[in-house]
This record gives structure tokens, C-alpha cells and sequence, in this order.
């Protein structure tokens, strides 16, 4: 009877054989590297044991909250995973962490996933600088921006710009990369971006980048940028998940009015507004600004302008009420009336009504300085003919 109970496995296994013999195999990998050329190619290996038997391997790669990406690998001599792929590919902003984790299917079908690496998908095409201190950590190339302690300083001046328009304190150390000029930033930003940008931000990552002027004398254009983008980085401190349901008016408005030194082309963009009644309505300022660059500069002045009217009117606290409201789930223009009381397009219509008013007063006065100028000119010219009639008296006498 032993005997007979021995070999029942083995009836067992020829009553019923199995279709696909089963494949264990482990998530263990040796050798994993992750190269890349930021703008370029990345690149990954890793080795797997001999014994494992793949039917199939995937690189999985995800950055911040965006979704997971897949990208097929190929198996060389059954021991070595590799690939390479662009880096357009990627769904990654610059100066973030990629996890990246690997997906193996063995020839019976079973899937199981590795634990996950890590990389700092940095802007490796520059040797950076870098300056630290308990507020800033700040990168910039050699001999393309100011030194690291002015760039400190910089930084310091342009968070208390920020900090007066947004009252709230930032996450420390904000990371700040300095590029040598704009077009370098360009090349990083995404191709939809405006020309015209000059800096970004990127909240979640607490961080920003801004671009140094040709004249390194100069420091006006960091002065204007890094204000600019830090408020960006305290409204996120206020808003949280919620940050692109704010307006876009008010999130630009801010940024704006934090700027060191106010840009010449806003005030005369807004006069030719005015003059002509040639408004972008503040509902389409609701939305991300268009990149069209014919509307693009009239999106920042009219936001900067009506953002400052209703700090003047209504005072700033109201402001960061109307930052508060995003969490609402409302709208903009039901999140601008549960703050101030009164529709979007009414608070418009009054801040138009005061442009006007202002036009008004400022185009009286310089018609009063012209009429003084005038009389003082006639005045010397009668001066002039009184004395030459008096020069010619005394020459008759």
C-alpha cells in the first residue's frame, strides 16, 4: 500500500499534465543604469539571471503626479534589459525625480513588477555653480550670471516683493536655476510656451527658473523674474491641488505687481487699450494665457492693472480670500462674486470707469502744464522785443 501511495504523484501528473510547465523567476536585477542627455536620448540596462525566462520587459517611468509611461526593452542573450528612447518622450519637467521600475512577463504568462530607482533629471548640458543658504539653493553658470552671494541677495529682495503681495511663508530651501540668457531657457521650457517667456515656475517641485541678461552689469531682468516666480510659488502655498483653478488674471496679477521694476511696454499696451476700448474681456483671463504674442502682453497688463485696482479698492486680505476661494470647486466668476459681492464683469466695468477717470485727469493736467508752458514762452519773447525796443531808444537819444 506505501508503495502504491509513492507513486500517486506521478499518476497524478500524467492524468493531468499541465499545459506550460510553471516559471518561477525573481524581481531581483543587477547592474541597473539610467543614463541620459538632457534634450537628448536616455538609456537604461540592467542584467537579469540566466534561469529567468522572459517573454516580455518594460520600463515603467513616472515624474510628479503625472501618468505612468511605458516603454518596451529589449532581452540580449536572455541576461541583458535595454533601451533607449528620447527624452521628448518623456512626460517630465526639467529638475524633476523620475521613478522608473521594471515589468517582467515570464513565458507563462505571470507579470510581476521590480521595486523602483530613482534619478534627478537635471539639465545636464551645463557644469553649475551653486550657492546655498537656508532660503535659496541657487545654480547658475560661470561667468554667465552675477556672483552667488549677489544672486543670494537678489533672490532675498525679490522674496519680500513676493511675500508683500502673497503673505504666506514659503517651503525652504526654494531652488532657483539662473540660465545664461533667455533663448537657453527657451530651449528647456515646453515648445507651447510663449517666446516671450523669461522664467517659470514649477510648484510642486519648488522651483523656478530664470535667465540672466547679456550685460551681466545689469541684474533689472533677474529683478523683474525671480519676484515673479516666487509669488507663483506662494500662491501655490495658499492654493495647493487647487492652483490651476484659480484665475489666471489673479495668479499673473500678483506675479506682476511683485516685479522690482514695472515693465515700460505694460503701460503703453494698456494706453492703446484704453484709448481704443480694445479690451481682452477678464473672463477669457480666466483660463492660462493664449500664446498668441499679439494678446499674450495685453493678458499680463490687464491682469497686473485690475489685480492692483482691487488690492487699492478692496484692500489685499480680500485677495487672498479670492486665492482661498479656488478650493471652492466654483468657477472664476462665481469665485470673484462670493469674494467681492458683485459680479466679474462689474468690478471690470469699475475698473474701466477709473482708467478712464485717470485719463481724463492726466490729459487736463498736461493741457494745463502746455498752457504754462506757453505763457512762460510768450513771456520771454515779450521780454526779448521789450529790451530790443528799450536798446533802440537809448541809441535815438
Amino acid at each position: 500500500m506505501a508503495r502504491w501511495l509513492a507513486l500517486l504523484p506521478l499518476f497524478l501528473h500524467l492524468a493531468f499534465p499541465s499545459a506550460v510547465p510553471s516559471v518561477t523567476f525573481s524581481t531581483e536585477l543587477a547592474n541597473v543604469q539610467f543614463t541620459y542627455q538632457f534634450g537628448g536620448d536616455f538609456s537604461v540596462q540592467a542584467e537579469i539571471s540566466p534561469d529567468t525566462q522572459l517573454s516580455q520587459a518594460n520600463l515603467l517611468i513616472q515624474s510628479g503626479d503625472n501618468a505612468v509611461q511605458s516603454f518596451p526593452l529589449s532581452l540580449s542573450q536572455q541576461t541583458l534589459l535595454s533601451g533607449s528612447f528620447s527624452t521628448s518622450q518623456l512626460k517630465a519637467q526639467p529638475f524633476s525625480r523620475l521613478y522608473y521600475w521594471f515589468e517582467l512577463t515570464s513565458v507563462d504568462g505571470t507579470t510581476i513588477t521590480t521595486p523602483a530607482y530613482w534619478v534627478d533629471y537635471s539639465d545636464n548640458r551645463y557644469s553649475w555653480q551653486d550657492s546655498e543658504s537656508k532660503w535659496f539653493v541657487i545654480h547658475w553658470v560661470d561667468g554667465k550670471a552675477p556672483s552667488g552671494d549677489e544672486l543670494q541677495q537678489l533672490a532675498l529682495n525679490g522674496l519680500k516683493q513676493a511675500t508683500q503681495w502673497v503673505p504666506v511663508s514659503p517651503n525652504l530651501p526654494v531652488n532657483i536655476y539662473v540660465y545664461p540668457d533667455q533663448a537657453a531657457l527657451q530651449a528647456v521650457l515646453d515648445a507651447a510656451d510663449p517666446a516671450g517667456i523669461a522664467g517659470e515656475a514649477f510648484p510642486l517641485n519648488n522651483l523656478i527658473l530664470v535667465s540672466a541678461s547679456a550685460d551681466l552689469n545689469s541684474t533689472q531682468d533677474l529683478e523683474r523674474q525671480i519676484p515673479h516666480e516666487l509669488t507663483h510659488l506662494l500662491e501655490y502655498q495658499v492654493t495647493l491641488q487647487n492652483y490651476s483653478a484659480a484665475p489666471a488674471w489673479l495668479m499673473e496679477g500678483l506675479a506682476v505687481n511683485a516685479e522690482t521694476y514695472p515693465n515700460a511696454d505694460y503701460a503703453r499696451v494698456l494706453e492703446k487699450a484704453a484709448s481704443a476700448s480694445d479690451w481682452i474681456p477678464l473672463e477669457k483671463l480666466c483660463s492660462p494665457f493664449a500664446a498668441d504674442s499679439a494678446t499674450f502682453t495685453q493678458s499680463y497688463a490687464e491682469s497686473g492693472a485690475f489685480v492692483k485696482y482691487l488690492a487699492t479698492t478692496y484692500g489685499t486680505e480680500r485677495i487672498l480670500s479670492l486665492l482661498q476661494a479656488s478650493a471652492s470647486g466654483l468657477d472664476c466668476s462665481h469665485q470673484v462674486e462670493n469674494t467681492y459681492g458683485q459680479s466679474l464683469d462689474a468690478l471690470e466695468q469699475s475698473w474701466h470707469d477709473t482708467l478712464q477717470s485717470q485719463s481724463h485727469s492726466g490729459t487736463n493736467y498736461s493741457i494745463y502744464v502746455a498752457i504754462l508752458v506757453l505763457l512762460g514762452i510768450l513771456f520771454v519773447v515779450r521780454r526779448i522785443f521789450e529790451k530790443k525796443r528799450e536798446e533802440n531808444g537809448r541809441r535815438g537819444e
